[in-house]
């Protein structure tokens, strides 16, 4: 997995960066955003989601607020529980897709 993640990388950087390859360094951080923020065919969710339990916040969201049910207040526990049951069936069905993937 990490392979391809290189390789994607890679390739989308070989399309951007200068001739003289100086400036790979300054486009890593926006690419490796959008990379994070982008739902994958084959999990059908985002990197970000399935490390985080949530999707990322870009200042759209800053500006703009987000839904309803994302900023529902909880206690601490109540959050760690809430975090740790979707992070729970994010990975189980992330595992469901991955393995009829593979097959």
């Amino acid at each position: 997995m990490d392979e391809r993640h290189n390789r994607t990388i890679c390739h989308y950087l070989s399309k951007c960066v200068s001739e003289n390859q100086k400036d790979w360094d300054k486009l890593m951080p926006l690419f490796l955003l959008s990379y994070r923020g982008s739902q994958h065919e084959s999990t059908i969710y985002t990197p970000y989601m399935l490390t985080s339990g949530r999707e990322m916040k870009l200042p759209t969201d800053l500006m703009l607020g987000r839904p309803l049910e994302e900023t529902e207040e909880r206690s601490l526990p109540e959050f760690v529980e809430y975090l740790r049951e979707r992070m729970d069936q994010v990975h189980e069905f992330a595992r469901e897709k991955l393995s009829r993937a593979t097959k």
